[in-house]
């Protein structure tokens, strides 16, 4: 039997990946909004054991496919949180949430790395597969989007899984990669009829599907009105189709001669799958444009019959429909309509929340995201267009420069896709920087055989650039954070010593350019380990210190130290930040409208009328002038108007901000020392954005 080694380093680069992400992944409470959002979700669904349908705040959420939330609730389970104890201050006492939440996602993380190592391996060689592997590894963008549990690093996870196994399968051939041969004594079974990666690739499609077929099956019905009556259906007869088509396609392979490619071509087709129960149809969309643009510059419509589309398409719908099929039965037009023309259609034909921008938007955002790689991005994309690597004519003449074209394309695709949509977050490019990566890493190990006249220029150029985005960087060490959170003009803590880790590790970065001109050699393994650096020190240091100032986490571990029981109440007053919901366990009082209605009418349930005996409750504030305005409406929709419950007191008595330790905290404000639109308590407090205030009514 044959081995292959490049399946062994792939293991141990998937390995060296979440060893790499692991350490303090739930030291750090989760960010506002989208981790507590999702996060949330998953928890409502382990709390009323509905693993299909999606609510929020007890309404249906469908914006999002329900992957991301399978793996978080399957970590909190495996966690043993939210069971059938209800237990009020779970979320808070330990970092169990964190790790349950973030463990998964970090793992398909390292899963995006190590395939992408596979790819690269097989076509350029040991050395261009790590160098890339390694420096997508230690990208910002990615590093950073990795910790977070979000739907973005599931997508782009399985999205270069898929075209891995597709730009494999599409240049398969049988004599670089011979099929592994059976022991003498099976040669006459059955099973040896056939490539051993046809049982792999069948074990996994039908865990896909028939895990969701049963799922699905056992808790959805679905019935139809005809002739004037209705017919019910079980769901194990709905949802059955979706096992026929999974058959047809795994009998038709084990009856096809071209095994191998095919199957790659398969295997592709059922991350794409996932990838679109991950985050959306994109993951469908990118591979299809990615090859049609190949096909159409290269002239090699030949090799379109090896795409398999057909039995790829029923692969797609075998994986990615039950769920949508499901929840279409459970919740008809509202998901639909939600779920298709709000989120797919309407977010990129239309724009919804987040910014708009320029179609260069994004261009800013690479530079921060992918920085360590801006002194590579000139040599490795001029040599696309100087003719070094592709044709001029772009008919390329062997698999090396088909596989660099197809990344190439692949870079093209998604920049260009989440460019045209209207609706914009920072994260948004992430799905592009994989490519890049990978041509970096084909342009750093080719590096070392280059001329020093076309090594030298390009690496100047990068340099240059990276020394302008190191500028900016220093300046406004928030351009990190601000890859993946949302609403950028938060309070960031200027205060940390940021901007001069920056500096020092830029510098080395450089330092490592300059090297890399000179002494290719010794400048390779420098380079990529002053960027493993660079990335280390914002996951270990970096995000943890910031984090505080982006999770609610603290605040609530406040609230369960200092409330005096359950009666006193979590309200989040005009607040709406997700965090709330899932450290409260969905137990908080949301009063978010600014004309206050609700909020009076809730405090007139509990206000006192006795005078003198008042009973304390609790709220989170925004900032400090929502305090303010806080303690001008308490006093004139209550402590002012009833002077004889109040004894003539007012808010200033009643209303105190709480901080560690139950004290309360001066209500003493200076401007902020950088942003002087800000204005911060002189004493220590776990948050600057958000306040614990206990208000007596």
């Amino acid at each position: 039997m044959r081995h292959d080694p490049v399946r062994r380093l792939t293991l141990l680069v998937f390995v060296g990946t979440f060893l790499f992400y692991l350490p303090f992944l739930g030291s750090y409470g989760l960010f506002d909004p989208w981790e507590t959002h999702y996060s949330e979700v998953a928890r409502s669904m382990i709390q009323q054991d509905d693993y299909i349908s999606t609510f929020w705040q007890d309404n249906g959420f469908f914006s999002k496919p329900v992957l991301t939330f399978w793996l978080q609730a399957t970590g909190m389970r495996v966690a043993g949180l939210d069971q059938a104890n209800d237990i009020p201050d779970e979320m808070v006492r330990t970092s169990a949430p964190e790790w349950a939440v973030r463990t998964p996602v970090a793992l398909l993380g390292a899963m995006g790395v190590a395939f992408l190592f596979w790819l690269l391996a097989r076509f350029f060689g040991v050395f261009a597969g790590g160098a890339g592997a390694l420096l997508l590894a230690a990208t910002p963008f990615y590093a950073l989007v990795a910790r977070q549990t979000i739907t973005d690093m599931p997508f782009v996870a399985f999205t270069t899984a898929a075209m891995a196994f597709f730009i494999a399968g599409l240049l398969y051939d049988p004599k670089r990669e011979a099929p592994e041969t059976p022991p003498e004594g099976r040669k006459g079974r059955w099973c040896a009829r056939r490539d051993p990666l046809f049982f792999v690739v069948a074990v996994f499609l039908g865990l896909l599907v028939l895990s969701q077929y049963v799922l699905m099956a056992s808790h959805v019905d679905a019935s139809f009105v005809a002739v004037g009556r209705r017919f019910e259906l079980s769901g194990w007869l709905v949802f059955l189709p979706y096992l026929i088509l999974l058959a047809d396609v795994l009998v038709s392979v084990f009856r096809d001669p071209e095994g191998r490619g095919k199957l790659y071509i398969l295997t592709g087709f059922a991350f794409t799958g996932l990838g679109i129960l991950a985050k959306g149809f994109g993951a469908l969309f990118i591979p299809v444009v990615v090859f049609m643009l190949y096909f159409l510059v290269t002239g090699e419509w030949s090799r379109l019959r090896r795409l398999d589309f057909i039995r790829g398409l029923f692969v797609v719908i075998a994986v990615s429909f039950p769920w949508h099929h499901a929840m279409i039965i459970r919740h008809g037009g509202a998901f639909f309509q939600e779920y298709f023309i709000h989120h797919h259609f309407k977010r990129a034909a239309m724009g919804v929340h987040g910014e708009r921008g320029l179609f260069t938007y994004y261009i800013n955002q690479l530079f921060f995201g992918a920085l360590p790689l801006v002194p590579l991005l000139p040599g490795a994309l001029g040599r696309l267009v100087t003719g070094k690597v592709l044709p001029r004519r772009l008919r390329v003449r062997d698999d090396r420069q088909r596989a660099t074209l197809l990344l190439a394309l692949w870079a093209l695709v998604a920049f260009f896709l989440f460019s045209f949509m209207l609706t914009k977050f920072h994260h948004y490019i992430l799905p592009a920087v994989v490519p890049l990566a990978a041509l970096c890493g084909i342009y750093l190990a080719d590096l070392r055989n280059s001329e020093a006249r076309l090594r030298v220029l390009p690496l100047i150029v990068g340099l240059i650039v990276f020394a302008f985005i190191l500028r900016e960087l220093f300046l406004d060490p928030a351009h990190m954070l601000n890859l993946f959170i949302y609403k950028y003009e938060r309070l960031f803590p200027y205060e940390q010593p940021f901007a001069l880790w920056f500096a020092i590790l830029g510098g080395c970065i450089a330092l490592a350019t300059v090297v890399l001109m000179l002494r290719p050699r010794p400048g390779r393994p420098l380079f990529i380990a002053v960027t493993v650096l660079f990335a280390g020190y914002l996951i270990y240091s970096y995000i943890p210190r910031v984090a505080p100032h982006w999770s609610q986490k603290a605040l609530h571990r406040i609230y369960f130290d200092c409330r005096t029981g359950p009666k006193e109440r979590f309200i989040a007053w005009q607040l709406n930040w997700r965090g709330e919901n899932f450290y409260s366990k969905n137990k908080v009082l949301p009063y978010m409208e600014l004309d206050n209605k609700e909020f009076f009418a809730h405090i007139d349930r509990y206000r006192s009328h006795t005078p003198g005996v008042l009973s304390g409750r609790f709220l989170i504030l925004e900032s400090a002038k929502r305090f303010k305005k806080l303690k001008s409406d308490m006093n004139l929709k209550y402590y002012t108007r009833y002077p004889d419950v109040y004894q003539g007191k007012n808010a200033d008595s009643f209303i105190k901000i709480i901080g560690p330790g139950c004290k309360e905290i001066p209500e003493e404000w200076n401007p902020h020392f950088r942003q002087r639109n800000w204005q911060v308590l002189t004493h220590p407090y776990p948050h600057n954005k958000f306040m614990l205030v206990r208000m007596m009514i």
